[in-house]
């Protein structure tokens, strides 16, 4: 009796014990590793594909005008629009369908720059699919809307691309130099580890299991990178469509970065599961 009774006031003691303050969970290096790359390749794409529309949208002004010129003219002026608005949404959106919609605080001035005629074509061209896009373009573009556009990404880009993301950048390095002493996370064994532990296993005379239960998390997680291999070689391109190609390389930049997160917030949740036993 008096054990009972010692053993239920030894739970109540352990009920009422305060627990220990959780530590502040840091970000894994890796990740921040990750993200300086992902911002650093964007502000680059950025730039690279402004320099190369602009230069093609020269050269076919001042060549001869024909239906397939004016097309390709209206094209390209709309993935000058596209890459700008997805660039500008790229740090605030993480869904890549988000990105590609006008933000509020340029909608008024681009709506000057495009003219009514023109603006509410490229803004519904910019959330259509890429299969329906281009019924939503305008059929011609003229030259003075197209040069008052490059004007307004031109005057945009230090503050609102540039800067921004250098701030984005330059806040990544200052957490990764704070933290230069420290072990990256370990990464996860080969695969030929856990292989070598079924060989191992089945060398005792075990039978390994057959039907449903034969196909594990690996095996589930290896079809859906195959489903993922399998859109991006759907993925087809016209010559240079900068924007699509730029838009199929975020899409994938962000599935790895949500892959990432969620992967590292589990082994941290593992740590904290194992700090508090």
């Amino acid at each position: 009796m008096s054990t009972q009774v010692e053993s239920q006031a030894a739970a109540a003691a352990v009920d009422n014990v305060e627990p220990v303050e959780a530590k502040e969970e840091k970000t894994p290096i890796s990740l921040l590793h990750f993200r300086r790359r992902l911002f650093r390749t964007r502000l680059n794409r950025f730039t690279r594909t402004h320099k190369s529309l602009s230069e093609d949208l020269e050269k076919l002004f001042a060549a001869e005008s024909t239906d397939e010129s004016k097309a390709a003219i209206v094209k390209k002026t709309n993935q000058v629009i596209r890459n700008f608005v997805f660039t500008y949404n790229f740090p605030d959106k993480p869904d890549s369908d988000g990105r590609n919609q006008i933000p509020e605080d340029f909608k008024a001035e681009l709506k000057q720059v495009l003219t009514d005629k023109h603006f509410s074509a490229f803004e519904k061209a910019l959330t259509a699919s890429k299969e329906e896009y281009e019924k939503e373009l305008p059929a011609e573009v003229a030259k003075e809307v197209v040069d008052k556009l490059l004007k307004f990404v031109s005057v945009k880009e230090p503050d609102h691309i540039v800067k921004r993301f250098e701030a984005i950048l330059d806040d990544l390095t200052e957490q990764l130099e704070a933290r230069k002493g420290e072990p990256r996370e370990p990464r996860q064994r080969k695969r030929r580890d856990s292989k070598a532990s079924v060989s191992s296993k089945d060398s005792k005379g075990k039978k390994p299991k057959k039907g449903k239960k034969e196909e594990g998390l690996e095996d589930k997680l290896r079809q859906v990178l195959k489903d993922v291999a399998k859109r991006s070689q759907s993925v087809r391109f016209s010559k240079d469509d900068f924007a699509s190609f730029s838009e199929a390389q975020s899409q994938l930049d962000a599935l790895f970065n949500e892959t990432v997160t969620e992967i590292l917030s589990m082994k941290q949740s593992l740590r904290s599961r194992f700090d508090k036993i």
